[in-house]
């Protein structure tokens, strides 16, 4: 027993042990649960980085199937003799890009004479 002026008081070693043990079983609790936080939400994170990276690949692939399949580009090259379905075997490249280029400047030119006008 430890005396100090009129008071006196005693330590009970046990009840400190307790609070003690008691603190770091609150901290280890503390940081496992901020731990299994941060590790839910990266997760979360990744998911919806993937889900927005695949909504944007399927909206450029329609516009690109869109864009293949367009019937009436498709019409006005077989007027002309192109095909311009890729996968046919009566398929040929260097025409199909050769068509698309003067088809560019024709539009090109169309929009130039347009402007001029105005």
């Amino acid at each position: 027993m430890a005396t100090q002026g009129a008071f006196s008081f005693s330590i009970n070693w046990a009840s400190v042990n307790v609070l003690r043990f008691g603190a770091l079983a609150g901290g280890l609790w503390y940081g496992f649960s901020k731990q299994r936080s941060l590790t839910h939400k990266v997760a979360h994170e990744k998911v919806t980085a993937k889900e927005a990276n695949h909504k944007k690949l399927v909206e450029e692939a329609k516009i690109a199937f869109a864009s293949h399949n367009d019937r009436k580009l498709a019409a006005e090259a077989a007027k002309e003799g192109v095909v311009t379905d890729s996968n046919s075997y009566k398929f040929n490249a260097e025409k199909y890009i050769d068509w698309g280029l003067a088809r560019m400047e024709a539009e090109s030119a169309n929009d130039a004479t347009a402007n001029k006008k105005k």
